[in-house]
């Protein structure tokens, strides 16, 4: 349950930040689309092994910062 409400709050969070970001439309549509079944895979090996162990959120975790993190950067040399 604790999990659950977390990862609600980290979205909320996540979303709020994203929206005051500055983002075009055009950007917030490719984030909120959705993949393909490739993804919808990927999306769900990530999130059982998340949920299962600490270790595997703190791994899962830490990949979504740096992928946050890289894609910000881009964002910023981008002229």
């Amino acid at each position: 349950m604790a999990t659950r409400r977390a990862g609600a709050f980290a979205r909320k969070r996540i979303d709020k930040h994203l929206k005051t970001g500055g983002l075009t439309s055009e950007i917030e549509r490719a984030i909120r689309r959705k993949g393909g079944i490739g993804t919808r895979l990927a999306t769900a090996v990530l999130v059982r092994l998340a949920t299962r162990s600490v270790p595997g959120a703190l791994v899962v975790g830490g990949g979504l910062v740096a992928k946050a993190l890289i894609e910000r950067r881009r964002r910023r040399s981008e002229p």
